[in-house]
């Protein structure tokens, strides 16, 4: 969710301003103390955090360090009032849904897809997560920056798109390949660390929750499968 914070914001302007928190079509929110910057940020729901201030600098006390390792951080110093109103109305129209998202197809076909999920590349996102399927890094904000959008626009796009959230998603793939690889009678420790998990027992739960078994069972199954066939 990308955080709006007005630094100078007086209480007069802040109930004129847009308040929109995880609009359907604009997932923004205004904010208007460095407490509730600190909080949105710690608890992860900031995915971006846009600073407009009219000084030229930020006031003292307020330290963004801690923000860095967490979110994007981007700082608009010396915003008069005309790049306000700019701001807002960029937002107006995103929220109301004015904007239309034009996707290209590899087969070159446009398509006008404002609310659906047409405006997101389905192929190079779905080839980025299967090529970096078993990295332990890949998350779902690397794929929503392919197609320059937020994570949580991303996440409810991908849901609609494939029926299953991304996390869901990816934790099927890599135990569909962890149970081609134990029936190659490859070891559990191999396997867990070739599909992306880097612990043996967070493998083992996540293994017997999808499939009904642990690891061990599964391969024994397949064994006296075979040997029965």
């Amino acid at each position: 969710m990308l955080v709006i914070w007005e630094v100078d914001s007086a209480a007069s302007h802040r109930q004129e301003t847009l308040t929109v928190n995880q609009h359907e079509t604009a997932p923004f929110v205004y904010v208007h103390s460095f407490a509730e910057v600190k909080k949105l940020v710690e608890e992860g729901e900031c995915s971006r955090l846009l600073i407009v201030c009219a000084n030229d600098t930020l006031p003292d006390n307020y330290d963004l360090t801690a923000f860095f390792a967490k979110t994007a951080v981007y700082l608009f110093t010396s915003a008069q009032k005309e790049a306000k109103l700019i701001l807002h109305f960029l937002l107006y129209q995103w929220m109301t849904n004015d904007f239309s998202f034009i996707a290209v197809e590899e087969e070159g076909e446009r398509v006008d897809d404002r609310t659906d999920t047409g405006q997101i590349n389905w192929n190079n996102s779905l080839k980025y997560i299967h090529e970096n399927l078993f990295d332990n890094n890949l998350c779902l904000e690397d794929v929503a920056s392919l197609n320059y959008v937020c994570k949580w626009h991303f996440s409810k796009l991908f849901k609609r798109k494939l029926g299953v959230t991304f996390r869901e998603y990816i934790i099927r793939e890599r135990i569909e390949e962890a149970k081609r690889r134990l029936q190659r009678d490859d070891s559990i420790t191999d396997v867990c660390y070739a599909v992306g998990y880097g612990d043996l027992t967070h493998f083992g739960r996540i293994f017997r929750q999808r499939v009904g078994m642990t690891p061990s069972d599964f391969r024994q199954k397949y064994r006296r499968k075979q040997r029965s066939g």
